[in-house]
């Protein structure tokens, strides 16, 4: 998540839950029915429906091929990062703090999960990534520093049987210091402890790259909730739109 994006999103999540625990300071019980309140909230459903549909063209190539004729796969995502705040912050406007309903209730509360684990998995998926990508650029210098200090250490024989005795788990630590110690009487040549330290930097971060690789697999679940969230916030609004219209027009009546 980009700087200028991450920024953008925070501000609206923050509206959001503002706005949501103002129904401690207001209620409106009239609103959400009003031709205003109703405007409103099919404003936010367009917006909700419009932050879906990004879910869709992940899942469907035809679908993704189609818009991307017009839009990227970048611009996508801003729209649906966007659409995703700002449709649930006319939402919550639209109720006027009237929660009374069990279906409205629940919509609410599905809201804020879609919402929550959307912004959640964004954030972190994006920052694992980008610590992934650096500590990938990190591993290939150091593997560059240490063919290079190896080719180095085959032109002196004696420093390689100095390498090769401290491959015991108890040796090394006492070996190390005397081997430091031994070449900093030596006009400071330390290529031996160079190439221990570098391999021991590789390994490090060798594993932190597999521990991100792991969490990033494991991370997949998030995700998984995001979309089986979404998909039963959308049915259970479809139902609200259908008995908002039933119970609207034999009002009319």
């Amino acid at each position: 998540m980009r700087e200028g994006e991450k920024i953008i999103a925070s501000s609206f999540l923050f509206i959001l839950i503002v706005l949501w625990l103002s129904f401690v300071f207001h209620r409106d019980l009239r609103f959400a029915g009003s031709f205003s309140g109703v405007m409103v909230g099919i404003a936010g459903a367009i917006l909700l429906t419009t932050s879906f549909l990004y879910l869709l063209t992940k899942r469907l190539s035809r679908l993704r091929g189609f818009l991307n004729r017009y839009l990227s796969n970048r611009t996508l995502l801003t729209i649906h990062i966007v659409s995703g705040l700002l449709g649930p912050i006319l939402a919550i406007i639209h109720t006027g703090h009237k929660f009374h309903s069990p279906l409205g209730i629940t919509l609410v509360v599905l809201m804020f999960l879609v919402v929550l684990s959307g912004f959640v998995g964004r954030y972190f998926q994006s920052f694992i990534s980008a610590d992934l990508r650096e500590k990938r650029d990190t591993l290939l210098r150091l593997e560059q520093l240490y063919r290079a200090t190896a080719e180095k250490l085959r032109t002196s024989p004696e420093e390689r049987r100095f390498v090769s005795a401290l491959s015991g788990f108890f040796r090394r630590p006492i070996l190390t210091l005397l081997l430091t110690s031994r070449e900093e009487r030596n006009n400071g040549r330390i290529l031996p402890v160079d190439a221990l330290r570098i391999s021991d930097a590789i390994a490090d971060v060798e594993y932190a790259i597999k521990s991100h690789e792991v969490f990033l697999r494991r991370f997949s679940w998030w995700l998984r909730a995001h979309l089986f969230f979404s998909i039963l916030f959308v049915l259970l609004l479809v139902a609200h739109i259908f008995s908002s219209l039933y119970f609207g027009f034999r009002w009319l009546e």
